[in-house]
């Protein structure tokens, strides 16, 4: 069980670091770019420029990408360079980067037509700053979401710039329906970020379509702002989840029962390499628990399990089942038992149950897996997000994920390769932003519920694996006392090498590697050697996770293999 802090080395040109790669440019062909302005914009010598691109009037450029990016999760990355502070007087408003549904101005149509909003869809990073300042401290990056002609932003939701940087390295992310990331960084390694990065934002998880790539200067702004820069090196990647970005952080198939606590009145058991659920009611403990190993990323994770139900309940018996929950501490997700009055418990968590509107419907297609949280003893819920089951189904395979600090997504599916969603699958919620110190992986009964409430099931293959920790150092050590490994060149096309000071120790010549997929199944392991690289080439284009252990200490890289 162990917490990685890793290093991500990229080529020269950025590189968007997700498994399926759409969309490249480096400014180096004009051609493709369609520009719009009064002259103020060009693309020339491998770059995008805006020369005193004064607001309020169009001075932006444009191209389709090629493809539509997904509605779940796509990156795009860039490069800005800014030269210098504006003339007193005047401030900043750039797009620095946008995906749109259509080739129109992101924002809005210029002066001329009264800077009417553009009626398309569109997720966009802008560089602005709230007043007319020139002072480059006061400007600062920020999200906005388009749905048609409707423009949200979150004006507590920025990063600031620095005058003492020139050279910003953006990532924007979509991480879920209705959830939006942006990360500025300092370095070409995306390694370094800046105060205050990332940042997430809530929009409307209806935006689609998205396929037209832009760069410009902000149209609905007063022309007393300003800007001056060059953007270079665009890179897109989108896949249908973030699966490939996650570390494995813990795993269970409940083959030792000695590593769960259970608190039951006999109708929960750990045997035969599940965790079994029998004739359980709702209203008094009957729960398996233990701690992960580390505290959760408040960003993103993903926790998995599979869950066979057996459709037992009585004429009168609804269901109600936490099948699986995070949380800060090892109290019951929901609450106490009858014997102290259903106290809701104190602590914050997140949930995927099983439920029923009435809870006296013994109907399996009127059960649903339904997402809940709690911030301290308040938790919330939406019974129209729920996921149906179905009386012809008995095992369902769960994936909830944090997609940021406000948006959790619940993903259910009929195969164990993940693969067929469930009708209504995957569902979206918004909880607090504030609950965090996730640590603790629950399953139990509905302690909150009605006895008339009923559960018969199994649970089994519980995973939970988190996003990466990027760090400005070569090697640091993280909460569990493993070190991190630089591994290059990063993406790879078979032949690594790693840290070349880790391996010129006295005793470096009993090091070994292994190589692990991101399920943290085993698939190589070799001696390690100063002068030859690790040979990766037998293996499919993937992400993997590469274990050096030198001299009795741990270290540990992700890699991501992109053979031609």
């Amino acid at each position: 069980m162990r917490f990685f802090i890793l290093i991500l080395l990229c080529s020269s040109q950025l590189m968007a670091q997700c498994g399926d790669l759409v969309f490249a440019d480096d400014f180096s062909n004009p051609s493709p770019w369609q520009i719009q302005g009064n002259g103020a914009i060009n693309v020339s010598n491998g770059s995008c420029n805006l020369v005193n691109a004064y607001g309020g009037s169009y001075n932006r450029t444009f191209r389709n990408i090629g493809t539509t990016v997904s509605n779940t999760y796509w990156k795009a990355e860039c490069k800005l360079h800014l030269p210098g502070s504006n003339p007193p007087g005047f401030g900043s408003g750039a797009i620095v980067l946008a995906l749109t549904a259509d080739t129109l101005d992101f924002m809005t149509l210029d002066s001329s037509q009264g800077y009417a909003e553009t009626n398309q869809d569109g997720i966009a990073v802008v560089l602005y700053s709230g007043s007319t300042s020139h002072n480059i401290n006061s400007w600062f990056f920020m999200i906005e979401g388009k749905k048609g002609n409707v423009r949200t932003y979150d004006l507590n939701s920025i990063i600031y710039a620095n005058s003492s940087i020139s050279d910003y390295y953006i990532r924007l992310e979509r991480t879920g329906a209705g959830a939006t990331r942006l990360s500025v960084f300092s370095d070409a390694q995306f390694t370094v970020p800046l105060n205050g990065s990332p940042v997430s934002f809530s929009i409307n998880p209806f935006i689609s379509g998205l396929n037209v790539i832009q760069h410009g200067s902000f149209t609905p702004g007063s022309p007393t702002r300003l800007t001056n820069c060059s953007i270079d090196n665009d890179t897109i990647c989108h896949a249908a989840s973030t699966f490939n970005e996650c570390i494995p952080l813990f795993s269970d198939n409940f083959s030792t029962p000695s590593n769960w606590n259970l608190q039951t009145n006999g109708a929960v058991s750990v045997n035969n390499g599940a965790l079994n659920f029998v004739n359980v009611y709702a209203g008094v403990y009957n729960r398996a628990y233990q701690n992960v190993g580390n505290t959760l990323s408040d960003t993103y994770w993903r926790a998995d399990c599979d869950i066979a139900l057996q459709f037992t309940n009585p004429a009168g018996n609804g269901t109600g089942a936490i099948v699986m929950t995070l949380t800060a501490d090892t109290l019951d997700f929901m609450a106490y038992d009858a014997s102290q009055n259903y106290a809701a418990t104190n602590q914050d968590g997140i949930a995927v149950t099983l439920t029923s509107l009435s809870t006296t419907d013994n109907n399996p297609n009127n059960w649903f897996f339904l997402i809940q949280a709690k911030k301290g003893s308040v938790r919330t819920y939406d019974v129209n997000t729920g996921i149906y089951v179905s009386s012809q189904l008995n095992n369902y395979y769960i994936s909830l994920e944090r997609t940021g600090k406000a948006n959790v997504r619940l993903s259910i599916y009929q195969d164990s390769l993940r693969t067929i969603h469930q009708p209504g699958s995957p569902s979206n919620f918004t909880i607090d932003t504030t609950i965090t110190g996730l640590r603790v992986i629950q399953h139990g009964s509905n302690t909150s519920g009605n006895p008339s409430r009923q559960f018969t099931a199994a649970i089994d293959n519980d995973f939970i694996c988190t996003d990466v920790i990027l760090s400005n150092t070569t090697q640091q050590t993280d909460a569990t006392g493993f070190s991190s490994l630089l591994l290059y060149p990063n993406p790879s096309n078979g032949l690594i090498y790693i840290n070349p000071e880790l391996l010129s120790t006295p005793h470096s010549e009993n090091s070994v590697y292994r190589v692990y997929d991101m399920n943290g199944k085993q698939l190589m392991a070799g001696l390690l050697s100063p002068a030859e690289p690790i040979d990766l080439s037998a293996l499919p284009n993937a992400v993997y996770l590469i274990e050096a252990i030198i001299e009795e200490q741990h270290y540990f890289g992700k890699l991501i293999l992109r053979k031609e």
